[in-house]
């Protein structure tokens, strides 16, 4: 009869490390990949939103006075969404400024949204 027990050596986000100890004191070594392919996909929803903004505000700077200021406002929401730990109303004031600074330009209203849309699922609230 086999009498095996495990701990958790070393673990982060993407897997864990298991060291098992088995009969007579010997060890094996299993080692664990998890990957949370959900996560990764809302985070990668969020840098599609991120690009598709950026080129409807490249392609309407005509009609965005200081149209460099939101790209680099947008720039700086993909940094925060990628902290250890997004700030929802950093997020929140920067999406506002964004709102803002693009006013009514074709195109961006709706890529405002998707990437509203797709924070939020990020960060497993109902809006933002």
């Amino acid at each position: 009869m086999s009498n095996n027990s495990g701990s958790i050596i070393n673990g982060d986000i993407s897997g864990s490390t298991v060291g098992v100890t088995g009969q007579n004191g010997s060890i094996q070594q299993t080692i664990y990949h998890t990957h949370d392919s959900e996560a990764v996909s809302k985070i990668d929803d969020v840098k599609k939103a991120i690009d598709n903004l950026t080129q409807e505000i490249q392609k309407n700077k005509a009609t965005i006075p200081e149209h460099e200021e939101v790209i680099k406002t947008v720039e700086t929401i993909g940094k925060e969404v990628e902290a250890e730990s997004p700030n929802k109303y950093t997020l929140m004031g920067l999406l506002e400024g964004v709102t803002k600074g693009v006013g009514s330009a074709a195109g961006t209203v709706n890529s405002i949204s998707s990437l509203k849309t797709a924070i939020a699922a990020l960060l497993g609230i109902a809006a933002i």
